[in-house]
């Protein structure tokens, strides 16, 4: 696991120097340090710290307040806030940007350890509910999509779309396997939607099928989610077809359908490039993916099985006798499909009751372990007390024999003393 890095921003060098030292005494790697808010900001998004320890004060048009509130509004980092000023103005402003803390100068070691680590865990946490939050409403929006979208095509552009604004990329593409070989069903950019690609010479290039090779295919023959921030140079790497808009990043992700790679989705061109983050958020998409182009798929099938019903209608009112036969036919079929729906229904019902009766059982078993742990336990106890009450018994044993012994010479001496006297 890397060490997290914070950013310092302090326009006095020694407090710079100082405050570093701390920090990486704390465990902490230094991201870099600033002396002005334009520079702040700059560092921010270059190197992507996971804390800014900033100071309000700084050369510059730019203060710390008003870098915090960029780097907060265009990077969502934790900024920290490290000053002399408590003035309630100043603390009124830096409660404004929804800095992580404020810290008054000057401080201790175990001050700045307390806060950064609340600063930290209190971002975390926020960012795993926004991402799950954002997840959850990618997902449902997916199986709307399922359900509003006429064919296959309206609905991958639109599983793109969500795609796209959950990992903040202009670019996106979905793609189905097919003989061997990978067939596009939607592509699109931010200045267009459809299913072409867009090159950087204004040309398309129309949906076909590719050979399933270089970072795409890795997804695929491998069957694992992969991000490069530098594609040109990844091992995989064979290059782009001529006009082909070029690649700053790339994020694939497999598509998997009962046990076997179906094809994939894959975004590119995220400004700073992508991270497990947004790995993550599209991997949490692909089974609704895959589920909205199975329901679609269905769907179709089924409209297509209408529509051949329909035409068999038609056939039937030519010929009263093909018009017997063919209700006849369909009597059959009907009988078989309620006979199949049944049996499905009732499988289904068994299904559940059994789900229900292993998960019953499951806990009835957790009950029991633990009830038996608790008797092992209480067992135990009285095991190793009856042990130490024996081993006491003994002690006592052996001493009172020790003393016995030399007890009866004084005795016997006693007595003979008493026998003189006498």
């Amino acid at each position: 696991m890397s060490t997290l890095s914070i950013l310092i921003v302090e326009d006095e060098g020694i407090v710079a120097e100082d405050l570093a030292s701390k920090v990486r005494q704390l465990g902490y790697e230094v991201a870099g340090m600033a002396s002005s808010g334009k520079e702040a900001v700059q560092l921010t998004r270059d190197r992507q710290p996971a804390l800014v320890l900033m100071d309000i004060c700084l050369t510059g048009a730019m203060d710390g307040i008003e870098a915090a509130q960029s780097i907060h509004n265009n990077y969502k980092v934790p900024v920290l806030f490290l000053t002399a000023h408590s003035d309630a103005n100043t603390v009124e402003r830096a409660r404004q940007t929804e800095a992580f803390g404020y810290i008054l100068k000057p401080f201790d070691e175990r001050d700045l350890r307390i806060q950064i680590e609340m600063a930290l865990y209190k971002h975390t946490a926020e960012r795993r509910l926004r991402e799950s939050k954002e997840q959850l409403t990618g997902i449902n929006q997916i199986l709307q999509a399922a359900l509003t979208c006429t064919n296959e095509e309206d609905l991958g552009e639109s599983c793109l779309e969500i795609a796209k604004n959950i990992t903040q990329s202009p670019f996106g593409f979905i793609g189905k396997i097919n003989n061997a070989e990978l067939e596009h069903l939607s592509i699109c950019t931010t200045t267009r939607n459809a299913s072409a690609i867009i090159a950087s010479s204004d040309h398309t290039m129309p949906p076909g099928n590719v050979k399933i090779h270089g970072i795409y295919g890795r997804v695929i023959l491998d069957g694992k989610s992969l991000f490069t921030n530098d594609p040109s140079n990844h091992s995989d790497s064979i290059g782009l077809p001529e006009n082909h808009i070029p690649l700053t990043s790339f994020l694939g992700v497999p598509l998997w359908h009962e046990g076997c790679v179906i094809g994939l989705i894959a975004v590119s061109n995220r400004e700073n490039g992508y991270t497990q983050i947004e790995q993550d958020s599209l991997e949490a998409l692909a089974p609704s993916i895959v589920e909205a182009f199975a329901r679609k798929r269905a769907e179709e099938g089924l409209q297509k099985s209408s529509a051949e019903l329909q035409a068999a209608n038609t056939k039937l009112h030519n010929s009263h006798r093909a018009t017997i036969n063919m209700m006849q036919d369909a009597i059959i079929a009907r009988r078989q499909t309620d006979e199949i729906n049944l049996a499905l229904h009732q499988e289904i019902e068994i299904r559940k009751q059994a789900e229900d009766a292993l998960l019953a059982l499951n806990n009835e078993l957790e009950q029991r372990v633990e009830q038996r742990t608790l008797e092992l336990q209480n067992t135990q106890m009285k095991y190793l007390h009856a042990e130490k009450l024996t081993a006491i018994g003994k002690l006592s044993a052996s001493i009172a024999h020790e003393f016995n012994n030399p007890l009866q010479g004084i005795l016997a001496v006693l007595k003979g003393l008493k026998r003189r006297a006498v």
